[in-house]
């Protein structure tokens, strides 16, 4: 972590005020100007949060794709379709 900042410290910066401001908005009392432009605190943080959710599942679902669909020399099980190898010798024939 301590690299990262010797070679980094406009990024580590900006994520350092990025976790102060989510900090902040999650412990702080919220001003009432900012409670009529955003909403009501819980209804945000729970927007905020199911969004987060969701990313999260939609990347494990296509971690998973990636992983079934990757290999060349299987058949991708996902959606029942056989592929061929990308070298023809690689198996032997079946009618020599």
């Amino acid at each position: 972590m301590s690299r990262f900042i010797e070679r980094h410290p406009a990024w580590a910066l900006i994520v350092l005020i990025a976790v102060a401001l989510l900090l902040w908005l999650v412990f702080a009392v919220w001003p009432p100007g900012l409670e009529e432009a955003i909403g009501r605190k819980k209804v945000f943080l729970n927007a905020v949060f199911n969004g987060i959710t969701l990313g999260g599942l939609y990347f494990l679902v296509a971690s998973g794709f990636t992983l079934i669909h990757n290999n060349d020399t299987t058949m991708g099980v996902a959606l029942s379709n056989f592929r061929e190898p990308r070298d023809a010798r690689a198996q032997p024939a079946l009618f020599a």
